[in-house]
């Protein structure tokens, strides 16, 4: 619900990803690492240098999908622009400028041992490979939404095609619990995907990908 501005700005090999508080006194950066994530109640907040970004997912997830190692994201305010709800306006803003190879190798992290995280009615399970593919199911107790199923490998064309092109959703009895967390304050048919109490998606143009 506030006004935003947000610049990507080229950074040195080797400095990752920063967001930039130009709007504080400081210009603190957060650093979107696991150790700054301090809340995750319907978007990620990171923390760090006494500031913080919220609702970063969106952003994080085009510059994985476009192989962004180092940049410098700078944000005059707590929240990124919500666009249309998905990430493909920060893709096409990275497709517009390009990218640049940097003369220094990158650092990975292999999963070599399947692990699982749950937490309530759901779960999340690792299991190593040669590449990035993801199985995902969803499924509601009072089957308003009819269970969906997905398997995906995920790479640069079919991200961009498919994966960064999905928006937020949410429910429309969910609107005044939102309110009521100071969420959602910029929300609209524009910006997200709303499902009715009877299951049925109130977007005019109904759904991107099936």
């Amino acid at each position: 619900g506030k006004p935003v501005t947000m610049q990507f700005v080229p950074a040195p090999a080797g400095s990752g990803i920063v967001f930039v508080r130009t709007d504080l006194a400081e210009t603190p950066g957060i650093r979107p690492v696991l150790d700054n994530v301090v809340a995750t109640n319907r978007g990620t907040i990171i923390s760090e240098n006494g500031a913080s970004v919220h609702t970063v997912e969106h952003v994080l997830a085009a510059l994985r999908g476009c192989g962004v190692d180092n940049l410098e994201i700078r944000i005059s305010s707590e929240e990124p622009p919500v666009l249309d709800g998905s990430a493909a306006g920060f893709v096409r803003m990275i497709e517009s400028v390009g990218l640049t190879v940097q003369e220094t190798d990158r650092d990975y992290c292999s999963v070599n041992d399947i692990f699982s995280l749950a937490e309530g009615d759901k779960t999340m399970s690792y299991l190593p490979s040669d590449h990035f593919e993801v199985t995902y199911h969803l499924a509601y107790a009072d089957n308003l939404v009819a269970p969906r199923h997905l398997h995906i490998d995920i790479n640069p064309g079919m991200f961009k095609t498919r994966i960064c092109r999905a928006r937020t959703f949410g429910f429309e009895r969910e609107f005044d619990m939102l309110k009521q967390q100071n969420l959602a304050r910029g929300g609209s048919l524009e910006n997200a995907i709303v499902i009715d109490n009877h299951g049925k998606v109130m977007n005019p143009g109904g759904l991107r990908d099936e």
